[in-house]
């Protein structure tokens, strides 16, 4: 069986393109254009039709060319794959079917459809192009497919979730680093004003000294200038031995029985959801699942920026 060059994945038959990571697959046969008939790459007239290969040809011969009603379904499967994935991460697995009836019964199903549309079209055009980059246009599909998400989920299913995520996450939809408060970012995604039980501090003039020395000796080491977002304490005393914190740079934080942990926004590359706690490049990272559910969005929203 064939494989991909760039990917090594298995292709399939007669396939020009990959359709993992979308490498164009060199050809061994050409293939007629107007009646798909294979011929030898030297060939000049088809062998069945009489097709004259050495004329110009539609720029659609270098790109993959499906119908758009083939895209809208491939596009509409892939962003329920995509959605099935992120409610199982975000909320809970066996709540998918109630999610999805949700779906059907809301304005948000008309919407998609027109938006589906709009994509299909998108990206139809997209691999008309000479310069097409099926890399960019996947990554542009996935960031729509992100935003129609998150509005899905947090607008219309608000009701339904077990962990509450603020309609304020999707004012960042949008957001980038140089003109986003990166303060009232991180209050707005980890919405601590609905955790009775965390301590955090943002004003660290008002806060207690020997606690804000406590972070410093455990946990927390910024650069020099590194300006500190957010301070949240997890000891069982409130000494600040354990906790975590936000700087515009980092996430710092140090676990019970575990080392102090250190990663900068730029070197994620990988935050996942465990069972009760969720895993930052590897490391062990909990508060309550809720939190964690937060801490998750907030961290892959400054990994984008």
């Amino acid at each position: 069986m064939r494989k991909c060059s760039e990917c090594q994945h298995p292709l399939l038959e007669k396939a020009r393109f990959c359709h993992e990571c979308g490498t164009k697959v060199a050809q061994e046969k050409l293939i007629c254009t107007q009646c798909g008939d294979e011929n030898p790459l030297a060939a000049k007239f088809c062998r069945s039709c009489g097709f004259n290969f050495l004329e110009k040809e539609s720029i659609n011969e270098l790109f993959e060319d499906l119908p758009t009603q083939d895209l809208e379904k491939e596009i509409f499967e892939a962003f329920f794959e995509h959605l099935k994935y992120k409610i199982a991460e975000e909320q809970s697995e066996t709540l998918q079917e109630e999610y999805i009836n949700l779906y059907e019964q809301s304005d948000f199903k008309f919407s998609f459809e027109i938006k589906v549309k709009q994509l299909a079209e998108d990206v139809k055009k997209a691999r008309e192009t000479p310069d097409y980059q099926p890399d960019k246009t996947r990554k542009k599909l996935e960031k729509t497919f992100e935003d129609l998400s998150d509005f899905f989920i947090i607008h219309y299913c608000a009701p339904l979730n077990p962990v509450f995520l603020s309609e304020k996450i999707l004012l960042y939809r949008e957001a980038n680093y140089t003109d986003t408060n990166l303060l009232q970012m991180v209050e707005d995604y980890l919405s601590l004003d609905q955790e009775e039980s965390i301590t955090y501090y943002t004003n660290f003039i008002e806060m207690p000294m020997d606690r804000l020395k406590k972070a410093g000796k455990s946990f927390l080491f910024p650069e020099k200038n590194e300006k500190i977002l957010l301070i949240c304490d997890q000891s069982v005393l409130g000494s600040l031995k354990e906790g975590f914190a936000f700087t515009e740079k980092a996430i710092y934080w140090r676990m019970h029985f575990e080392p102090a942990r250190k990663v900068s926004y730029e070197n994620i590359t990988e935050i996942k959801r465990e069972k009760d706690w969720i895993t930052i490049n590897g490391h062990f990272f909990n508060t309550n699942n809720a939190l964690n559910i937060r801490v998750l969005k907030l961290l892959k929203k400054l990994k984008s920026f």
